[in-house]
């Protein structure tokens, strides 16, 4: 199933290229189309004051990636360091560390 998706890059695809009228489409299962077609019904609830209060809570209990990453003592951000740390379980090599 193909779906029309927003992609940020196309703000300013238009400075760029001049074309009026951008679409991006992406294909994918229809099981993940009517999921993402079932959060438009959710988006007002999910935007309340007190689902966002609850939902800001949840979010400042995590810890999130990059902590985790400090914590362990790994030079590279969370997600570059779980992404060489999955490489190498499954290939048996580590991708190159950026050095920027």
């Amino acid at each position: 199933m193909t779906v029309a998706i927003a992609w940020g890059d196309l703000a300013t695809a238009y400075i760029s290229t001049g074309i009026p009228n951008i679409e991006t489409y992406a294909s994918m299962p229809p099981a993940a189309a009517i999921a993402g077609r079932a959060l438009n019904w959710a988006r007002p609830v999910l935007a309340s004051a007190p689902v966002q209060k609850v939902l800001r809570r949840l979010a400042d209990r995590s810890a999130g990636p990059l902590k985790r990453s400090y914590a362990r003592g790994d030079r590279a951000s969370g997600a570059r360091s779980a992404m060489r740390r999955e490489s190498t379980a499954r290939h048996g090599w580590r991708p190159p560390m950026a050095t920027a």
